[in-house]
């Protein structure tokens, strides 16, 4: 039986640049950095205690110019999305509205330089 997942693939232009932007600016730990075939490199981060990785792929597993910049369809978490959303705001992150409030919780989208976009959102307890 399936007992979780595993990472997600976000597609990048440049996997040096996002991985300083995840790690430096979302404070995401690495937790793979490998060299493979060569001239190819397998990074994947994670916010700290997550199961779940993001694999930053540049140059393999169906990369493509047109796929980078795109709804990624990953949804992060926070505790406060607001206090979230100022400390990334501040640290320069683009939101392209202020979060939002839904019966079900808050909602707030950012986007990664190359235009990814991820949901930030927080469950209502």
């Amino acid at each position: 039986m399936i007992d979780g997942i595993y990472a997600a693939s976000v597609y990048v232009n440049d996997q040096a640049a996002a991985l300083a932007w995840y790690t430096g600016v979302l404070g995401m730990e690495v937790r793979l950095n490998a060299p493979f075939e060569g001239r190819l490199r397998w990074l994947e981060v994670a916010p700290s205690g997550s199961s779940t990785n993001l694999l930053l792929i540049h140059g393999y597993g169906g990369w493509a110019p047109e796929r980078v910049g795109v709804e990624t369809g990953v949804v992060l978490t926070a505790a406060d999305v607001e206090a979230a959303y100022r400390d990334l705001a501040g640290r320069g992150v683009a939101f392209p509205a202020p979060p939002q409030r839904f019966d079900w919780g808050w909602n707030a989208v950012l986007a990664d330089p190359d235009g990814n976009s991820f949901v930030l959102s927080q469950s209502r307890e």
